[in-house]
């Protein structure tokens, strides 16, 4: 049986699937799929790497060995005891925000 016409697509290997049920299930274990630790939302590898790069959410990733952790105070615990304070990107010292919902 066929993905019905506008059926959900997963966003990391593009498989369309019959329901949200079973896009949520999938997504979960495909391997092209990253998971957000601070937001939850699903994107592929290269959208998770610009929404990090973004900082449009708490997540940060460690510039030593990669781990994603859900808030920078996580990264710079884990810099101190695993890389002696090494891999820390550069802190903005402002964040993006979304703007306020319209009227």
């Amino acid at each position: 049986a066929h993905a019905p016409v506008g059926a959900p697509c997963c966003c990391g290997c593009g498989l369309q699937l019959q329901d949200t049920q079973s896009l949520d299930a999938h997504e979960a274990g495909c391997a092209a799929v990253a998971v957000c630790p601070s937001c939850g939302v699903h994107l592929s590898k290269q959208a998770f790497r610009q929404h990090l790069k973004a900082r449009t959410c708490e997540a940060a990733a460690c510039g030593v060995c990669g781990v994603v952790f859900s808030c920078w105070e996580e990264l710079e615990d884990h810099c101190g005891e695993a890389h002696g304070g090494r891999g820390l990107p550069k802190r903005e010292t402002t964040r993006r925000t979304r703007p306020p919902p319209s009227p």
